[in-house]
This record gives C-alpha cells, sequence and structure tokens, in this order.
C-alpha cells in the first residue's frame, strides 16, 4: 500500500480474515478438501500467523497511530504480498484455473530480484503528467549508461535493473559517512553502477558535491576510482575530498570580523521579526483601548483604576446574553424543522452557532475582562514607581515590556531542552515552559505598551487620549504597509548565510587551473548536462499544519522533492523545474541543499513543538524557506512578507498559500 492510500488496520484485519474464510470453507466442505486443508494450514500457520500474530499485539496498543510503525507494517506486507499471490495461484490450479508451479514457492522468503523500475511513490498526478516524468527519468538514465558504456538494460522502453542510492538526513556527520560510502563503491567501481540518487538534509550535502563536481566534459572527472574526485595521485588524499574535510566546520569558518557579521546578520533578522510583529501588536492595542473606552461608557479612567469597587458588566451585556439564551433556546426546534438532509441548517448550524458564541462572549465580557487586567497592571506599576531601587526612577511601563523581550531570550535554552528531550518528562516540561514563556512575552509587551500608551495619561485627564489613538492608528498603518511591502523573510532568516556556507564547502566544480573551485551557481534545470552523475532527487518537507486535506492524516506536513525536470509534492502537484526557477530566481542546487537541510525552525512537520513556533520565530531560528509556488499575475512583484511570518508563527500555514514553507522536517 501506498503512504497516502488504504488504512493500516484494515489491511490488518483482511490479511486475518483468511483464517475465518478457511474455516468456513472447510467445515463447508468437509473430507471433500482435505488437499486445501493441507496446504491452508501450511500456508496459514507457517506464512500469515506470524505476521498476524505480531501486528494484532501491537494495533491493539496503539502503534498504528505513529507514522514509524505505520511504515514498518506496510514494508512487511509488501514482503508478504508475493507469498499470498502464490498461495492464491496455487488455489487456482488446484480447480483448474491456473498452473501449479507455485507450490513449492509459497512457504519461501520474498527475494529481491532484479525487475523493472518501480515507482514506490505511487503519484496522485494525472497519467499524462506521470508519462512526462517517467518519460525523463528514463532519458536521463539512458544517457548515462550510455556515457558510461553501461549495457541500457530496457525493455519495451522500460527500466529494468536500476540501482538507487540513498543518503539519509544527519548533518555533517551524515555527510561525512556518505562519502566514505561513495568512496568504497567508487574504488570498486561500482559508482557508475548507481541510476538514481536520493537525499535529505545532511546526505544531501554529499548528493550535491557529487552532482555539482562530476558535472563537467573532462574525462579526468567521473565515477571512477582512477578519476576526480576520488584518484589522490602523489597525494595522500583526491584534493576534492580533502577540501571537503578540510571545510567540516564550514559554519564557524572565516576571519573574525566575517564571522561577526553572521552574528549581526542573524540578530538582524530577529530584529526585523520583531517589528513585523509589532503592528499586530498594535492593532491589538487599539482595539483592546476601544473596548475599554466602550467598557467605561466615558467615565473617568482615573477613577476607575484607583478604586477598589467589583468590576461590573457593561449595560449592554444583558440584552446581548438574554438574545444569546433564547438562540440556545431555539436550537431543538430549529434542528427540528432543519432536520432533512441538505438543508442549510443542517450543514451550516453548528458553525453559526459557533460564531454567535464567540461574539456574545466578546461583546459581553472582553470589555469588563480587560478592564479588570488593566487595573490590575495599573496597580502593580503604581506600587513599583512608589518604590525607589537603590534610587532609580525607572519607567516601569517600558521595563513590563522589556521583560516580555529578556523572557523570549530565555527560551533558547528552553528550545533546546525540549528538542533534546521531547519524549521525556523533562522535555515535555521545557514544552510546557516554552508555550508559558510565549505567552507571557505576548502579555508583558502587551500591557506594558498600552499602560505607556495609554493608561498614564488616561489616568490624569478625564477625556480618553485620542491625540494619541490618532499616532498609534497612523504608525499602525505605515507599518503595516512597510511590513507588507518592504520585508522578505527568506533575507531576512539566516538561510542565505547558511545556504553561502554550505557552497563554499559542497557546491563545486573542476577548474581549469585548479582541481576544485567554488561553483557559485548551479541551476536545478541544468543537473547532469554530461551524464557522469546519477539523477539526483533532493527531498525536504513541505510544511501544512494548517492544511484541511485528510490525507495527511495529522502528519502536518507532506514530501517535496527537487529534481532536474520536475519538483513539486503529492498536495501541490508537480511542475516542470523551469517554472519553478522562473518564479524563484534564487533557487538552484545549491538553495535546495540548503532548504532540504534546514533542520531548525518553527514549522518541522510532526517535530514541532506546540508554543516553540513563536519563540523560534522571535529569535530568528528559522532555516525554513518559503517558495513561490504560485503564477497568478497578483503575486509577481510580491515577497513572503507579514502575512507568511503570521501563518509560521501561528502554524496555519497551508496548501492554498502563494508561498509554501519547505524544511527538512526536523
Amino acid at each position: 500500500m501506498h503512504l497516502r492510500t488504504g488504512e493500516e488496520k484494515s489491511a490488518l484485519d483482511s490479511v486475518h480474515s483468511l483464517f475465518e474464510l478457511t474455516r468456513e470453507t472447510l467445515a463447508a466442505e468437509g473430507d471433500a478438501c482435505a488437499g486445501f486443508a493441507e496446504i491452508a494450514a501450511t500456508v496459514l500457520n507457517e506464512v500469515v500467523r506470524p505476521f498476524t500474530a505480531k501486528w494484532h499485539g501491537l494495533s491493539e496498543q496503539g502503534a498504528f497511530a505513529r507514522g514509524d510503525s505505520c511504515r514498518s507494517f506496510r514494508r512487511e506486507l509488501l514482503q508478504l504480498q508475493p507469498q499470498l499471490r502464490a498461495y492464491q495461484s496455487l488455489l487456482a490450479s488446484l480447480v483448474g484455473v491456473g498452473p501449479a508451479t507455485e507450490r513449492e514457492r509459497v512457504s519461501e522468503p520474498p527475494r529481491e530480484e532484479p525487475g523493472r523500475l518501480a515507482y514506490a511513490l505511487q503519484l496522485d498526478a494525472p497519467t499524462e503528467l506521470l508519462e512526462r516524468m517517467e518519460a525523463a527519468e528514463r532519458s536521463e538514465v539512458l544517457k548515462r549508461r550510455a556515457a558510461l558504456g553501461l549495457k541500457a538494460n530496457a525493455e519495451d522502453g522500460v527500466l529494468v535493473d536500476t540501482v538507487g542510492l540513498s543518503f539519509s538526513g544527519g548533518g555533517i556527520r551524515s555527510a561525512t559517512f556518505a562519502l566514505g560510502v561513495v568512496q568504497a563503491l567508487a574504488a570498486r567501481d561500482l559508482l557508475r553502477e548507481v541510476d538514481f540518487m536520493s537525499t535529505v538534509s545532511g546526505g544531501g550535502y554529499l548528493g550535491t558535491f557529487l552532482s555539482s563536481y562530476l558535472d563537467t566534459d573532462d574525462d579526468r572527472v567521473g565515477p571512477g576510482a582512477a578519476q576526480q574526485p576520488f584518484a589522490a595521485g602523489q597525494a595522500v588524499e583526491a584534493p576534492p575530498l580533502r577540501h571537503l574535510r578540510n571545510h567540516s566546520k564550514y559554519l564557524m569558518e572565516g576571519r573574525w570580523l566575517e564571522r561577526m557579521g553572521m552574528f549581526v546578520q542573524f540578530a538582524h533578522g530577529a530584529l526585523i521579526n520583531m517589528l513585523a510583529m509589532l503592528p499586530v501588536l498594535l492593532a491589538l492595542i487599539l482595539l483592546a483601548f476601544l473596548a475599554c473606552w466602550a467598557g467605561l461608557e466615558g467615565g473617568s479612567v482615573s477613577a476607575f483604576v484607583n478604586s477598589s469597587d467589583p468590576l461590573a458588566l457593561p449595560p449592554w451585556s444583558l440584552p446581548i446574553l438574554a438574545g444569546y439564551g433564547a438562540i440556545l433556546l431555539s436550537v431543538p426546534l430549529t434542528e427540528r424543522i432543519a432536520s432533512r438532509p441538505g438543508s442549510w441548517m443542517r450543514e451550516r448550524g453548528g458553525t453559526l452557532l459557533g460564531g454567535l458564541t464567540l461574539l456574545a462572549v466578546v461583546t459581553a465580557l472582553v470589555p469588563t475582562g480587560l478592564l479588570g487586567l488593566h487595573r490590575s497592571f495599573h496597580g502593580f506599576i503604581t506600587g513599583l514607581e512608589r518604590m525607589r531601587f537603590g534610587g532609580l526612577d525607572l519607567d516601569w511601563e517600558l521595563v513590563g515590556a522589556g521583560a516580555g523581550a529578556l523572557l523570549q531570550v530565555a527560551g533558547g535554552p528552553l528550545l533546546q531542552l525540549a528538542s533534546r528531550h521531547k519524549s521525556t518528562i523533562m522535555g515535555s516540561l521545557a514544552q510546557v515552559a516554552a508555550l508559558g514563556t510565549s505567552v507571557l512575552f505576548l502579555l508583558l509587551a502587551y500591557l506594558g505598551l498600552f499602560e505607556w500608551l495609554f493608561l498614564s495619561e488616561w489616568a490624569v485627564e478625564a477625556d480618553a487620549p485620542w491625540r494619541t489613538v490618532a499616532w498609534v492608528a497612523g504608525a499602525l498603518a505605515v507599518m503595516v504597509v512597510y511590513a507588507i511591502v518592504a520585508i522578505d523573510i527568506n533575507l531576512t532568516s539566516p538561510h542565505r548565510t547558511y545556504r553561502d556556507r554550505l557552497c563554499r564547502a559542497y557546491l563545486l566544480r573542476f577548474g581549469k587551473s585548479s582541481a576544485v573551485e567554488v561553483a557559485r551557481q548551479k541551476p536545478l534545470s541544468q543537473l547532469g548536462s554530461h551524464h557522469k552523475s546519477p539523477y539526483h532527487l533532493i527531498n525536504c518537507t513541505l510544511n501544512v499544519p494548517g492544511s484541511e486535506n485528510l490525507e495527511l492524516r495529522g502528519r502536518r506536513c507532506d514530501f517535496f522533492i527537487f529534481s532536474k525536470h520536475f519538483c513539486g509534492s503529492p498536495v501541490l502537484g508537480y511542475e516542470d523545474t523551469s517554472s519553478y526557477e522562473r518564479r524563484n530566481p534564487a533557487l538552484d542546487l545549491g538553495t535546495a541543499m540548503a532548504i532540504s537541510g534546514a533542520a531548525a525552525g518553527p514549522l518541522m512537520g510532526t517535530m514541532t513543538i506546540p508554543g516553540v513556533p513563536f519563540l523560534m520565530t522571535m529569535l530568528n531560528v528559522r532555516l525554513g524557506y518559503w517558495l513561490r509556488v504560485d503564477d497568478r499575475p497578483l503575486h509577481k512583484l510580491s515577497a513572503p512578507g507579514l502575512l507568511h511570518l503570521l501563518a509560521e508563527i501561528s502554524g496555519q500555514s497551508h496548501e492554498r498559500q502563494p508561498y509554501q514553507n519547505l524544511s527538512d522536517g526536523g
């Protein structure tokens, strides 16, 4: 079964049903099916029972709720299927429908045999597109085999005996391990036999090196042991491989000014992120001010904040709550009237009731709650102002807002602890602390700015500070325009620095004057132009935690592939790589490598921790990349800005956005 089709529990029940069907057949036919009984007993007890016994217990323990268990089940089911097909063929032969040559193979374990290329992804794409994708890959493989003097191995236009090589993730350690594997294959003249190369995260570092370095028409370069980048000659090690090892600390290379510049860029991005969030905070403050003003009904704030009288609901609360109660009482009658299938009330009634509930709570209760919150905070600030700490006269409203910023910085160790110990009690406590830190940051920043902008003036003057309101509204409008037009969150993230340093270490080419040169740019659509490297598939993760697509089944992400001819994912679909390059001028082999290796970010697929996206965004721990997938004219001059940053913080990005967030999924 493909990962995006079928259901594990149903498949297990289907296999288990063989026992009941066999018992029913034996009971109905009796001694007339003695041969069938002997064969069935052998197959069910020796082949099927070990599978069902294992997975029945695991399913009862909730194994199918975990992605790794689902993948293991599907892999073992795939191994069981050839034996079940042989059993089916044998039973058919007993009744004269098919040959009896499968009997001896039923109890044998499945063997890996060379055969036609199986497209394991089983892409949900139009047939025409799938045929184009297969034809493009087949053409690349055949051209490479011809260029390297290998046998074509194609039957009726379909590749057979294809060989794939996969490099998994793990950062620089994975790249170093993969390098040793590639050296061993080259030494045995086996690397030239590899048709496809699939990489992710750290494995993509080494895969990028091979795709870039081998792409030359110089005969001294190739996948053989006597060619570069593997031939050492008189040296201890080949220059390209020596370059890879010498740049193992690629992030911390360079002079101290260069390293300092990297940290300044990192801090600058964090500052821009906070400035981009300021319009949201100011908008909340303006709405809160209007709610407080309405709740006071024009009364004096000074009298209110200095009063100890209990809070009272606004006069309009009673009619609103009474009306809401009447609506609730009418729900049973409405449901009886609109109970027919397909009626609007039956399909949308729940949504309408939820919206009315939210509206009633906001209009009736929120003003009073905000007034109480601000009165408590104002009293706390007033008490601090009466105290002298070493003779300091501090502006405690701004201190409150600054405390939120300090909490943001303090969240860094919490993020590290939560990611390292996610499945432990310590990790769970760190997750709760990270979520609490995010909430406290927003609350203190909101209360401090509200107190400084409004209450300090409003508490002295009887009238509302409308002049301040006007200034805040004007500043809000300017900031919104700036955040939407001027900010590109791909440029404020550490992605560019990460990409450039990775390229300096791994995006290499064979130069005219030197065996090692850094290739500044390598378009994806021009990979393998000299047919020496395997067809490269670069894997990463499409983060869509806000998607309503049920096929994702709570994974909050989907896989995404970069390759020479096609890019895309099952959720988004697949397009020509040239189309992606046209929309994204910065997209090339180095960018794809950095995206695939973006192991830290607010959105990390199933590894996303609640409360962490906000902290990671504010700290600018954002190695992911927003890739443009929308080709409509409306978005040609736009860039991923404030709205996409909010989607990243809130975890509400979805597949309908013009830009999609990609990473390696953690």
